[in-house]
């Protein structure tokens, strides 16, 4: 293997529209509110919590559903884990 190999193994592309598997856990920040939902943005792919969550507010979640075709999950919420300060 060259020199180039050896330090590129194991690299690889993040995609701008992750999928997620039922049953992950993530911890992301609240971007928006659509309605009583707040959103969690990954890359281009959408997560959608029924609880009303602050935007700007970092949260650990569990993937309940998710489409990839669409990019548009759903989950739930487990921990509030605090406030961005920007």
């Amino acid at each position: 293997m060259s020199s180039l190999g050896k330090f590129l193994a194991g690299w690889r592309f993040r995609s701008r529209t992750p999928t997620f598997e039922p049953g992950a856990e993530l911890v992301a920040y609240v971007t928006d509110a659509d309605g009583g939902t707040s959103v969690l943005r990954i890359g281009d792919s959408r997560i959608e919590l029924d609880d009303h969550v602050p935007e700007d507010t970092q949260v650990r979640v569990r993937v309940t559903a998710f489409d990839d075709a669409t990019n548009r999950g759903e989950a739930e919420l487990l921990d509030v884990l605090g406030t961005a300060t920007f």
